[in-house]
């Protein structure tokens, strides 16, 4: 018996975007595994001009995916994939310090001491020839615009956006 003659197009699709979508997150979820962390030089523009280096981690990453039938011919289903996390601060409990004036200080933090929200971007897919072909790719700053969508390049891949400055131990 033929089982391909049971699926409609819409299930074929269905898991298809399942299957592209788990490929993304496997990628993104294995990089969370173990101890990794981000040193980072701050500009202070907006206060006193000061420069500090700070220690993060990346934790909590969560995601969310649907999947629409649209009216377009060019994308006749359109698929999003959210994804956000938080980021854990580095520093010292008993000082209250978390701001370093070096990177080999900042690299020697070893306490939690606060937690700001990450990274969370919104990525649209469309459905074209048989192929997910990412059309928009989407962030909301936590600081800027925490309540606005801002449009990003979507050249670079969703790792990087979300994966590309980790230091491993």
């Amino acid at each position: 018996m033929d089982y391909n003659n049971n699926i409609t197009n819409e299930e074929f699709v269905a898991a298809s975007f399942k299957f592209f979508v788990n490929n993304i997150l496997n990628q993104i979820m294995n990089s969370y595994k173990g101890n990794h962390y981000s040193l980072e030089l701050q500009e202070n523009v907006l206060y006193d001009g000061d420069s500090y280096w700070l220690k993060t981690s990346e934790i909590n990453f969560n995601y969310d995916f649907d999947l629409f039938k649209s009216e377009s011919i060019l994308n006749p289903y359109i698929g999003y994939l959210e994804m956000k996390n938080e980021v854990a601060i580095y520093g010292d409990f008993e000082t209250e310090q978390w701001k370093y004036k070096s990177k080999q200080e900042a690299a020697l933090a070893s306490d939690v001491v606060d937690f700001w929200n990450g990274k969370h971007f919104k990525f649209t897919y469309g459905y074209q020839n048989g192929q997910w072909v990412k059309i928009k790719v989407e962030y909301i700053h936590p600081v800027l615009n925490p309540n606005e969508w801002k449009e990003e390049n979507k050249t670079f891949s969703e790792y990087e956006f979300f994966c590309s400055d980790k230091i491993r131990d």
